[in-house]
């Protein structure tokens, strides 16, 4: 019984260090070809333009997706039309 305990751990700590290795060695070549694809000196930026956030629900949303309403001179974003009329009531 001990020695069946025994044998199951180190059969973990065997599989825990291969899945490790493999980890380590893979994100190394998805990072190798990742870099060689991406321009120089260019951020990442999300598709749709810079994010804003819905004054009325939080969540942050693309300007160019955004629903915008001007009020009192400032430009606010909406994710929707709904959170555009709670925020005008």
């Amino acid at each position: 019984m001990f020695r069946a305990l025994i044998y199951a751990f180190l059969g973990i700590i065997v599989l825990t260090a291969i899945r490790m290795f493999t980890g380590i060695v893979s994100k190394g070549v998805g990072d190798m070809f990742e870099s060689s694809s991406r321009p120089e000196g260019k951020p990442d930026l999300p598709k749709g333009g810079p994010l804003k956030r819905d004054p009325v629900c939080g969540t942050y949303i693309p300007a160019d997706n955004s629903v915008r309403k001007v009020v009192n001179g400032e430009t606010l974003y909406f994710c929707s039309p709904a959170c555009r009329d709670k925020y005008l009531v």
